[in-house]
């Protein structure tokens, strides 16, 4: 049980690394419209920890690819949070009218 809690743990650092990484890759890119990069960070460090923490207990594989999977896990939920933001600015943007660029 020890073990699980510390790999379940170990799995929430790595995927809480993935969502940092898209965080500043998407920074780097300009790809945010507004300056709340905080909460954005926030969203997407615990997030992705979570998940990566559950999901990659899925996997029965050796211990250095399922901290390549932590980590993907992370970062695909970091690209996942993106897109939805992406998709409800442009929603929003239609509903009163403005043109955007869908940056987020």
């Amino acid at each position: 049980m020890e073990a699980l809690i510390q790999l379940s743990l170990i799995a929430m650092a790595c995927g809480a690394m993935g969502g940092v990484t898209t965080f500043i890759y998407s920074f780097k890119k300009n790809l945010y419209k507004n300056n709340k990069y905080l909460q954005k960070l926030t969203i997407e460090i615990l997030g992705g920890g979570i998940v990566a923490a559950f999901v990659s207990q899925l996997f029965t594989v050796p211990l250095n690819i399922h901290l390549f999977v932590s980590f993907a896990i992370g970062c695909c939920w970091a690209g996942l949070i993106h897109l939805i933001r992406v998709k409800i600015t442009k929603l929003v943007e239609a509903a009163i009218g403005e043109s955007g660029g869908g940056k987020m």
